[in-house]
């Protein structure tokens, strides 16, 4: 058995104060990768809601100031440098946190890694001179390798000037989900009011515009009482959302907040919506939980979605923003059965083939060791 001494020693650096894809993508690692091979530690912003998901998995991590939802402050790189010197790791991969390149590479004892987890898409003077001289200069000089999660992310970062050599694609994975017994899908459809025979859509996404909940709600308002939408997730337009579910008496919605088990979710829909726009989702993280419980999803065709969800396999892509589109294809599934049950074959055969966890974390692991080596 491996020493400590001898085992390769990664500290992730994360920015973010709430609990987001980012941080659900983190504990999948910490949950998986191979602790014979690997010593792994995390630094979060210091009051992070991460904080107590951490704790309570007992996963190592240090609280540092200066860099709560903050991808770059000198401050921050000043106290991750403190951390890096006190830790002395051999990789520092980052997660959405220039700070933590900076650091990693004034320390200079360890590699970097970083991992590109949004798709905004670049703007038009991002893929010109100079700002794309100067982004890829940056991402050269600050970065081993860099992770993409969904192929959109690699055109993006190309587009800007980042040497196609540094780029490593590696897939968003997820856990299974556990499959309900016919008492728990009683109780949680219960608990929603939902009635026997009604076909059940849920969309789980922070409550931000950029994820869509509007869209869904221009879509249900056109749907007669056969359906139900499950809103899960919290974030600031809560009260913007709710206000329009009132005023607009859309009885077929449901809003369910922050949902601890998904499985309790996803086990009683019929489908599953990701209606972000703007380009924004590079490989949304509830979206791969849906598939691996074999939830046809029905998703906008922006970012990384269509890289998810492949039309008429494991579901069915609508145009951005366009809330006809997605009504059409929700009655469409409602109405045929046949196709929802190859929807829900194909959902499972894509998360088994390309979106567990273990396959994810065996690739990350696998990076780590190409660049420990040098030969990335």
């Amino acid at each position: 058995m491996k020493t400590a001494a001898d085992k390769i020693r990664v500290l992730h650096v994360l920015t973010d104060a709430n609990f987001g894809g980012a941080g659900r993508h983190l504990l999948t690692i910490f949950d998986e990768y191979d602790r014979q091979t690997f010593q792994m530690e995390a630094v979060l912003p210091k009051g992070s809601r991460l904080c107590e998901q951490f704790a309570a998995r007992g996963i190592p991590f240090a609280e540092a100031d200066y860099i709560a939802d903050q991808s770059f402050s000198w401050r921050g790189v000043l106290a991750l440098y403190k951390i890096f010197r006190d830790k002395r790791p051999d990789i520092a991969h980052t997660h959405a946190a220039l700070s933590g390149r900076i650091a990693a590479k004034l320390w200079g004892k360890c590699k970097i890694i970083h991992t590109r987890h949004t798709a905004k898409p670049p703007s038009p003077s991002e893929t010109r001179f100079p700002k794309r001289t100067a982004s890829g200069f940056v991402n050269n000089l600050l970065s081993d390798a860099i992770i993409v999660v969904s192929p959109i992310l690699r055109e993006h970062l190309m587009a800007t000037g980042t040497p196609g050599g540094k780029i490593r694609l590696i897939e968003n994975g997820v856990p299974r989900l556990r499959a309900l017994t016919e008492a728990e899908k009683e109780n949680a459809r219960a608990a929603f009011g939902i009635k026997p025979n009604t076909f059940v859509v849920c969309m789980a996404a922070r409550l931000v515009a950029s994820k869509g909940q509007e869209i869904l709600l221009d879509a249900a308002a056109g749907l007669d009482e056969s359906f139900v939408i499950v809103l899960a997730g919290d974030g600031p337009d809560h009260l913007r959302i709710s206000k329009r579910i009132f005023f607009d008496d859309l009885k077929n919605v449901r809003m369910a907040g922050f949902v601890k088990d998904m499985a309790s979710l996803y086990g009683i829909a019929d489908a599953q919506v990701n209606a972000s726009s703007g380009g924004e989702e590079a490989a949304s993280l509830s979206l791969l939980e849906g598939l691996s419980g074999g939830v046809p999803a029905v998703a906008s065709d922006t970012g990384g979605n269509p890289y998810v969800v492949a039309q008429d396999v494991n579901g069915l892509l609508f145009p951005d923003k366009d809330a006809a589109a997605l009504r059409a294809a929700l009655i469409r599934l409602r109405d045929d059965a046949a196709l929802r049950q190859r929807l829900r074959e194909g959902a499972l055969k894509t998360y088994g083939e390309r979106f567990t966890a273990r396959v994810m974390v065996e690739n990350i692991e696998t990076l780590y060791r190409d660049v420990m080596k040098g030969v990335f």
